[in-house]
């Protein structure tokens, strides 16, 4: 696993030689440390609580589901959509798209547990929008950025309002997922020099509550979407690169 984020990190800083096009780059963080210390803690207190319960009511079955629910969550398998492309972050937390809005300055986070797309005729996509039984859970981030009094690049996070309409604009990426499964820490952070869009390392997964069922459900939007595609170019026995081809 390490020597492919390697890679995919030299990729990333070559991409401007390779291709000219710019990318969205999105890491999805594991649950800090305060997060995953209350996971065990809580884990701790239901395991005690069901062994002072009678024998009788105890059953492994009982056991295993309540512990499964305190597992630290993974950082790969979460859905993402922006702009026509549709992808699933790896396992080490990885989103990537082609950056295809402007300003290059501004993107909004959205995480949504569903959308709904809508149609202009037949199987043609019009655009996306937040339905009516998700804009009480969908929540809204928006990462913009400045430079400070020195000139030096910083982001600003912090959540914004739900767009009035409900539609889902072009510079907007969507985690399709419960909000509670993901912690946006809201604050400055340093921009690093790049042509791509390097978003700050600030948005953790701290839950995997109904994952698996919103995935499912989830699996018919993808059949309107383009899928992110690398393709691996090996230049010599030590310099191998995976090249998205979405440009």
């Amino acid at each position: 696993m390490l020597n492919s984020r390697l890679v995919l990190l030299c990729t990333l800083a070559c991409f401007g030689t390779l291709h000219p096009a710019a990318n969205i780059v999105l890491y999805l963080q594991p649950a800090p440390y305060q997060v995953t210390s209350a996971i065990k803690e809580d884990a701790v207190r239901e395991i005690q609580a069901l062994v002072d319960e009678q024998p009788s009511h105890l059953s492994a079955k009982i056991l295993e589901g309540s512990l499964s629910s305190y597992t630290p969550p993974a950082v790969g398998g979460f859905l993402s959509l922006y702009n026509g492309y549709g992808d699933f972050s790896n396992t080490d937390g990885l989103l990537t798209f082609p950056l295809r809005h402007l300003p290059a300055s501004k993107l909004y986070l959205l995480v949504t547990p569903d959308i709904e797309l809508v149609r202009a005729q037949g199987n043609t996509v019009a655009h996306a929008q937040l339905p009516d039984t998700a804009r009480d859970a969908a929540v809204r981030y928006e990462f913009e950025k400045s430079k400070d009094i020195n000139g030096a690049d910083f982001w600003h996070v912090a959540q914004v309002d739900l767009p009035a309409s409900g539609r889902i604009t072009g510079r907007t990426l969507t985690l399709v997922t419960e909000p509670r499964n993901i912690l946006v820490v809201e604050s400055t952070f340093p921009a690093h020099p790049s042509g791509h869009m390097l978003l700050p390392r600030n948005v953790y997964v701290v839950g995997a509550r109904q994952q698996m069922r919103l995935l499912l459900s989830a699996l018919d939007l993808l059949r309107f979407h383009e899928p992110i595609e690398f393709a691996r170019e090996v230049h010599n026995e030590k310099l191998r690169r995976a090249v998205m081809v979405n440009q």
